[in-house]
């Protein structure tokens, strides 16, 4: 498996790192985390359609309330739209950090052509 490493900047609770993974026949996984925050995990896996998916979202109990979570969330939909799975299989906790993110103006729903919900970086317009 070949990976690939990288960070952007924030200012909330340290640096958001990025790990991207093949997992074979064209499937990667990205592990989003922040520097100063062990055990918070965003990871996305990207099927060979490009379409992205959450797979893993944690933020321990100490670590909530501080914007990690959204930190985390943003950083991963500038690489792209991610799944919105709107029952079943997703934590509380990334379902109400998608609500705020929409809430908050800083992510849109959409329904694509195939009917599956996105989640958007952005406002809708």
């Amino acid at each position: 498996m070949g990976g690939r490493g990288g960070s952007s900047g924030g200012s909330t609770g340290g640096r958001v790192t990025k790990s991207t993974v093949s997992l074979g026949r064209g499937v990667t996984s990205t592990v989003y985390g922040v520097s100063k925050s062990p055990g918070v995990e965003l990871q996305v896996v990207t099927r060979t359609d490009g379409r992205r998916a959450v797979a893993t979202f944690y933020v321990p109990p100490s670590e909530r309330g501080r914007g990690v979570g959204s930190k985390l969330m943003s950083a991963a939909l500038r690489d792209g739209p991610i799944a919105s799975i709107s029952t079943g299989g997703v934590s509380d906790a990334y379902a109400a950090l998608q609500k705020s993110l929409v809430r908050r103006g800083k992510a849109h729903v959409i329904t694509d052509a195939d009917g599956e919900r996105l989640l958007v970086r952005g406002k809708a317009r």
